[in-house]
């Protein structure tokens, strides 16, 4: 959550998320979807109101707004 909220109104790409979770580990992986489960149970952690704030940037990444 705090690397979305330092990053707020930039669109994080799966491969930017995969990097700064797993560090220089996540060359070795083949695709990024797991980037997407995590992002979703980060959602599904904050309450209604606060999942609001991490928005899905179709066919880009995810972005962080505060209203």
């Amino acid at each position: 959550m705090v690397f979305f909220m330092t990053n707020q109104g930039r669109i994080l790409s799966k491969e930017i998320i995969a990097e700064h979770l797993w560090g220089d580990n996540s060359d070795l992986a083949d695709n990024f979807d797991f980037s997407y489960v995590h992002v979703n149970n980060l959602r599904k952690k904050l309450t209604g109101e606060g999942a609001k704030y991490i928005k899905m940037a179709y066919g880009s990444g995810y972005k962080f707004i505060a209203d």
